[in-house]
């Protein structure tokens, strides 16, 4: 009797051991099931956080792109203006440099042809006045001699409208420019002149 009750007993704790068992395999099998689905949960979320950064650094990347080529095209419009401007500015002053030595070398020439021409004036006065001694003399009038005056404004001057119709960047071919006036005396001449005035008297 007492060694059935001690089997019951030894029956009773090995069954019980039994469900512990079965019970703590069960709770670690939907432990194990809850940190898998954890995981999975954990790796989607770490998927579509990687996938997300790739985007965003696609669009960063077309965006840096994008951006790099409109600074790009700037800078080569600004570098197109620069040279064209800077072209610009040389042709001006060369152009302008030009002109000035074109005018510089007028001048000179003006300057040589008045030379010449005095020197041949003086000459010619020179010449007649030693072929025909006490016979002619010729006297110079000055700029401020109303005589002077006289004659250069019976020089035909152009009009403000031709000037702009025929005006060609050469003033030398519009204008009279007067170097020397001189008064011619002949005794010749002189005597008819006075003998013509007493007739007339």
């Amino acid at each position: 009797m007492e060694f059935n009750d001690q089997l019951a007993e030894l029956t009773l704790a090995y069954q019980q051991e039994l469900r512990s068992i079965s019970t703590r395999k069960e709770r670690g099998i939907s432990n194990a099931q809850m940190l898998q689905r954890e995981l999975i949960e954990a790796l989607n979320d770490v998927e579509a956080c990687v996938t997300a950064g790739q985007t965003q650094i696609e669009e960063e990347k077309r965006r840096q792109l994008q951006l790099r080529e409109q600074n790009a095209k700037l800078l080569r419009e600004n570098v197109a203006k620069l040279q064209n401007d800077f072209c610009a500015s040389i042709k001006e002053q060369y152009e302008r440099e030009e002109r000035a030595l074109i005018e510089e070398e007028r001048d000179y020439e003006i300057m040589e042809l008045e030379a010449m021409a005095e020197q041949n004036q003086a000459l010619t006065i020179a010449t007649l006045q030693n072929a025909f001694p006490g016979k002619i003399a010729f006297q110079q009038l000055l700029q401020h001699m109303p005589d002077y005056r006289y004659i250069a404004e019976s020089f035909p001057r152009p009009t403000n409208q031709q000037e702009a119709l025929y005006c060609t960047g050469d003033q030398d071919d519009r204008e009279v420019h007067i170097l020397q006036i001189y008064r011619f005396f002949h005794d010749d001449l002189a005597a008819a002149f006075e003998a013509s005035a007493m007739t007339t008297k």
